[in-house]
């Protein structure tokens, strides 16, 4: 009803000389007229006039500008009328079934399953030794496909999970990763039980994993969240930057004593992650040089210092694969095939070999050469 929504309605001047074609000034002078209503504006006061208050052509002009009328056209009755295929009403809804399930961006969802697809193709090429050892020639296959199917289910679960959740994470997240992290490093020094000279795996019920891929994570979201609630006009606030550094600082001492690169990647991505959230470019180009000034008296202390020596020192039982993996890298020293040790450089080996027998396609499923 026009009558009762102009009851306390009000235009602007500017409204008004539109509907009566004429200047503001005039209005402001003929406003004897009319129901006004003092407002405060920019630069000083004006007022506003009372729509029920004005002409009636004026104000049924003023709602034919803001209430479009529609023409109601009637449509022709269909003369080709089928009634609809039940097949196609049944593949019509899996199909929104299934875009419900995957909803989200295709390409992220295609490129998953492709994934997926490819790592069966490849346990299958290079499981033969498994399969020699255990007899089952399906075994290895189908326990990967197992564990895929599991991990599809837990990737559709979390990718239903509402955004706004995944702050509630770091909660626990954090405290359980930093204390599994050290609980870790504590077991590698009491029992000696280490990996390739490491303390990184754990195994809760049955199942083996490393406290560092939850305390990435854990990280990652704790960053987000601290670089969303901390912005303000001139960017992410100092004081997001300094949790951001304590909470990275305390996992990432965690990690490197154990696993150097896990470290340092965690650490890196935490840098772009506040480059990307607009942390003070001097902080981080501080931090930065920071980083590369530790970086290099650390390297330089590891290459001057004795293995001997570096074995004795607290929590440096890595220091010697660093400096070995530094050493290796920066030796250009080219030694002979019948030299080489394949046992102790293996990994080094079999890329190389990999490199020079695969050409650009490579063998294919089924012909490796180095499985066995």
């Amino acid at each position: 009803d026009v009558n009762t929504m102009n009851e306390e309605k009000y235009i602007t001047i500017k409204e008004l000389a539109e509907l009566k074609g004429v200047s503001a000034r005039a209005i402001r002078l003929s406003k004897g007229k009319y129901f006004i209503h003092k407002i405060t504006v920019k630069g000083g006061k004006s007022f506003e006039i009372l729509l029920s208050s004005i002409e009636p052509e004026l104000q049924e002009k003023y709602y034919s500008k803001i209430i479009p009328t529609y023409e109601v056209k009637q449509l022709p009755a269909p003369t080709n009328f089928h009634k609809p295929d039940k097949a196609k009403i049944i593949a019509l809804a899996r199909l929104d079934l299934l875009k419900n399930i995957f909803k989200g961006d295709k390409v992220i969802w295609i490129i998953f399953l492709c994934l997926c697809l490819i790592s069966i193709i490849e346990v299958f090429s290079a499981a033969s030794t498994l399969t020699y050892k255990s007899g089952d020639h399906w075994g290895p296959i189908t326990q990967h496909s197992i564990l895929l199917m599991v991990g599809a289910v837990i990737v559709v679960l979390v990718h239903n999970i509402p955004y706004k959740w995944f702050q509630v994470f770091p909660v626990f997240l954090l405290p359980i990763s930093i204390g599994l992290l050290a609980f870790v490093m504590l077991m590698g020094f009491i029992t000696g039980d280490r990996v390739n000279g490491a303390a990184r795996w754990m195994t809760f019920m049955g199942i083996q994993f490393q406290p560092s891929e939850i305390a990435k994570m854990a990280v990652v979201i704790v960053t987000a969240f601290i670089l969303s609630k901390g912005q303000d006009e001139d960017g992410a606030s100092p004081k997001a930057f300094k949790r951001i550094m304590i909470i990275t600082c305390i996992v990432c001492g965690l990690i490197l004593p154990e696993n150097y690169s896990t470290g340092m990647l965690l650490f890196g991505t935490v840098y772009l992650m506040m480059f990307i959230g607009r942390v003070s470019a001097r902080k981080l180009l501080i931090l930065g040089g920071g980083i590369v000034a530790f970086v290099t008296v650390f390297v330089a202390f590891l290459l001057a210092t004795p293995d001997k020596t570096l074995e004795n020192i607290p929590m440096g039982h890595r220091f010697t694969t660093v400096k070995s993996r530094i050493a290796d890298f920066t030796n250009k020293e080219e030694v002979p095939a019948a030299k080489f040790d394949i046992d102790g450089d293996g990994q080094v080996a079999h890329a190389r070999i990999a490199v020079a027998t695969s050409n650009v396609v490579g063998k294919g499923p089924g012909n490796s050469v180095q499985r066995d």
